[in-house]
């Protein structure tokens, strides 16, 4: 177990260091448009933990409609391979 431990250990110090020598994600001192996010090198997580916000993804229950809907299984392929996989 003190293996174990060690590892962890090391591991737990290599990611401290890892975030404390990471870039500060917005420099105040800059002006940003709303574009400017979208080029930022982070993760979007990482960008939505500055502000103070988080990204919650769950599935919907919406009201069905009874008409033929004919292109519907296309239509959920296409969403389903543009976003990123479910985790429940």
């Amino acid at each position: 177990m003190a293996v174990a431990s060690e590892f962890c250990s090391r591991e737990l110090d290599q990611l401290i260091q890892k975030i404390m020598t990471r870039p500060p994600i917005i420099d105040p001192t800059q002006s940003l448009t709303f574009a400017d996010f979208f080029k930022l090198n982070f993760a979007p997580p990482d960008i939505l933990h500055y502000f103070g916000v988080f990204l919650k993804r769950y599935s919907l229950d919406l009201p069905y409609f009874n008409g033929n809907l004919d292109r519907l299984s296309d239509l959920k392929n296409r969403i389903r391979e543009y976003l990123p996989p479910y985790k429940s």
